[in-house]
């Protein structure tokens, strides 16, 4: 941030966020893998479900009860927390998907 910017409350608050976001990257990658193997087995309703959590749904959520809850903190945290849903989410539906995959066998 200081390498950019020179305002220590704007590089202070940036560095926060950076750190808060940062926190969940493996997270992140999850939900990636996710999202793929739900495309890659032809299961179109799996990857949609993954699409819209993390940037749509759940982090909706995410913004309205962090706000409400914890006010700015809530918002900065609400992209991690959505992110640690969402590969939650993922899963479970992977693991519905396993289940019916090794049930029909």
């Amino acid at each position: 941030m200081a390498l950019f910017l020179h305002n220590p409350a704007v590089i202070q608050t940036g560095t926060y966020m950076l750190r808060a976001f940062l926190v969940t990257t493996p997270f992140v990658g999850a939900v990636l893998v996710y999202t793929t193997v739900f495309q890659s087995t032809g299961k179109a309703s799996g990857a949609f479900i993954m699409s819209i959590a993390r940037q749509g749904v759940v982090f909706y959520v995410m913004v309205v009860l962090g706000a409400q809850l914890f006010g700015y903190h809530g918002v900065i945290w609400a992209q991690p927390v959505a992110d640690v849903l969402t590969c939650g989410l993922g899963w479970l539906l992977t693991k519905l998907l396993l289940n019916r995959k090794s049930s029909a066998n």
